[in-house]
């Protein structure tokens, strides 16, 4: 049997499937950490490395994964050091907190198109998290800049060349995606009115939760009430911080946006004026929520022991 028809195999007879489309820089990389240790990982799913079956995992890889030892036969962590390291860290701060994987929840992630995750997840959920647009054009720009578009070297050109259409409003575009899969928009396409966007994500019956990066701590409250996990999921998923950067700093973005020139800064709040209100609607609804549900209980242990705690590393792609 093919992988791809394995994977299928498993996915119809699943029941309770959250799948998360990860957004390169948006935080997507720690929350996939968080869903490995929530549930069971759904056959073919990979912590920003894909679905198995579409890269270069072995059938046995499938098989392997339902075992819950998943990450001992990921592509990415056998050759990741610095991954594995990670993972390692994700681990004992579960054990830490004293949290325990659900046998009730199920979750599919992968740098994969929302669409793409709702064609082979029909009746699964859609988890999504998002970021302040200046914080993210920046980390996007230096990550592309880095790894695939050796091209763009000035941020300054980047933002005002034909190149930034398949950028502008891309949070917006995502969701859209997310709750319209049959009429996806492509990266050049005009992003969608924020208003209604953000409207429909917070009423859309396939959508289980939206997160944002910037506020954190209150993010894991809603998801671990979303997924109907105990306070220790909580306790592990507020301290997720496998970064060299605290996630919920309110500094944050303007760490980030401080090498920007003022000019430039300006022109990118311009530009994406329209994903800053659909961010703008998000952050009221997480608060509002918040306000009126409570915060979530969790243990008086904040920290991991320093012994345990990940390396303060910075890395190319902590931003």
């Amino acid at each position: 049997m093919a992988n791809e028809e394995i994977v299928l195999e498993v996915v119809s007879k699943a029941e309770n499937i959250y799948m998360f489309p990860h957004l390169e820089k948006t935080g997507g990389t720690s929350l996939s950490f968080v869903l490995a240790m929530a549930g069971q990982v759904v056959c073919g799913s990979a912590a920003s490395a894909g679905w198995c079956w579409k890269q270069t995992c072995h059938r046995d890889a499938c098989m392997f994964n339902q075992s819950k030892a998943w990450h001992e036969n990921m592509v990415e962590f056998t050759s990741d050091q610095h991954q594995r390291t990670r993972l390692a860290h994700v681990q004992r701060l579960a054990h830490h907190h004293g949290h325990t994987a659900s046998n009730k929840v199920q979750t599919a992630f992968a740098h994969e198109r929302p669409e793409v995750l709702r064609a082979m997840f029909p009746k699964g959920k859609m988890l999504l998290l998002f970021r302040s647009p200046d914080a993210h054009r920046v980390s996007f720009f230096s990550a592309m800049r880095s790894e695939r578009w050796a091209s763009e070297t000035n941020f300054s050109t980047w933002i005002r060349g034909d190149s930034y259409v398949h950028v502008r409003g891309m949070q917006l575009k995502w969701a859209h995606n997310a709750l319209y899969a049959d009429k996806a928009l492509d990266s050049a396409a005009e992003p969608p009115p924020a208003k209604n966007t953000a409207l429909a994500l917070l009423e859309g019956r396939d959508i289980a939760w939206v997160g944002l990066l910037e506020q954190w701590d209150s993010s894991m409250c809603m998801l671990s009430r979303a997924l109907g996990l105990q306070s220790q999921f909580y306790s592990f998923a507020r301290n997720m911080h496998t970064r060299w950067y605290t996630k919920d700093d309110p500094l944050n973005a303007l760490r980030l946006a401080s090498g920007v020139a003022p000019e430039d800064y300006s022109r990118l709040l311009a530009l994406e004026a329209n994903e800053w209100q659909f961010v703008s609607l998000l952050s009221r609804e997480i608060s509002n929520r918040i306000a009126a549900e409570g915060p979530c209980a969790c243990d008086t242990v904040n920290t991991m022991p320093a012994s345990e705690a990940l390396p303060a590393e910075r890395h190319k792609d902590a931003m």
